[in-house]
């Protein structure tokens, strides 16, 4: 459909019909969240008329704890990567266990591990609000 023609009773219509879609609830407000980005651009540079739409159509998210792996993933994925070349393998064990993101990883040097006091020195370029 052009831009110009998306309406209220259309974009209501679509945000029904994703909530019936047999994903998880966020999954699904992820959606609806991406389609109000999108309306805003198409409201902001006049693309269509502006409307809002009713807060019972919005979809809403579900507060749960996030799983990203199961253990049988994770054994998995230690079993695959005892195959894989040594640099590979400190960088997943790493992530791992100490929980950092492979963008601060990629940045750590020998000199900034040591072993005798368990402990790893890196810099992070992420903020952290503290209060």
């Amino acid at each position: 459909m052009a831009c110009s023609n998306i309406n209220k009773i259309e974009v209501e219509r679509w945000l029904n019909k994703i909530k019936k879609y047999e994903y998880k609830k966020n999954t699904i407000h992820t959606l609806g969240k991406q389609c109000r980005h999108f309306l805003n651009f198409l409201f902001e540079y006049d693309y269509c008329q502006t409307f809002t739409i009713n807060r019972e159509v919005m979809t809403k998210p579900e507060v749960c704890p996030k799983v990203v792996f199961e253990k049988k993933d994770i054994i998995t994925l230690f079993n695959m990567v005892e195959e894989e070349r040594d640099g590979l393998k400190i960088l997943i064990y790493l992530a791992f266990y100490t929980g950092l993101r492979p963008s601060d990883l990629y940045n750590i040097n020998v000199e900034d591990i040591n072993i005798g006091e368990n402990s790893l020195r890196y810099y992070s370029q992420k903020e952290i609000n503290l209060g």
